[in-house]
């Protein structure tokens, strides 16, 4: 008990090291388990706290899972707001952002297949920067531009989730680098505005 009192005394004196423990343990129960069946009370005693503290820094369970995401999005994030930023930012840049960003994160990809598995709930900056993309590209629901970007996303994030599956039929070329930068130049091509 008097050990627990220590740990809790200490992470007192250290909010920000406190804060990242906790991101740190929630970012792998939810890769684990999913936005579902992620707990709090695992989360909190991955991170080495008690669930008050971790309520304490982040609120509800939402709450964790979008700082959770920012946390660990941030370099797709940049993607999208330089994609913003210019005049005649190339929506293919986007997919290849995703795709690398995919291939160095085998994390987000857990992440992305519990997400396809039940509803997840989606961030506001996530909502704001989708909205802003769909207004740049003139995308409309069930438009050519908007049905080809999502079709794109789908296969850039089944590549990824699903590439170990694909060997049975395909082999080892799955994981060529050859193979995987063709497939990204026909996404990319996928998304291209004529």
């Amino acid at each position: 008990m008097r050990q627990s009192a220590n740990l809790t005394i200490r992470r007192q004196l250290n909010p920000a090291k406190t804060r990242e423990d906790i991101l740190n343990a929630a970012f792998v129960e939810f890769a684990a388990h999913g936005y579902e069946g992620a707990s709090i009370a695992e989360i909190a005693k991955s991170a080495g706290v008690t669930k008050s503290l971790v309520q304490y820094h982040f609120g509800a369970k939402e709450e964790l899972w979008s700082a959770c995401i920012a946390e660990h999005v941030t370099p797709l994030l940049d993607a999208v707001d330089r994609f913003l930023e210019t005049d005649q930012g190339d929506p293919a840049d986007l997919i290849a952002a995703r795709f690398a960003f995919l291939k160095q994160n085998p994390q987000i990809r857990r992440l992305l297949f519990w997400a396809g598995m039940g509803s997840v709930p989606i961030p506001a900056f996530i909502e704001e920067r989708r909205d802003r993309v769909l207004g740049k590209l003139n995308a409309r629901p069930n438009s050519p531009i908007a049905s080809r970007f999502l079709a794109a996303l789908a296969a850039t994030d089944g590549w990824f989730l699903f590439r170990s599956f694909y060997e049975g039929p395909f082999g080892g070329m799955v994981f060529d680098e050859a193979t995987e930068k063709r497939i990204l130049e026909v996404l990319m091509e996928m998304v291209r505005i004529p």
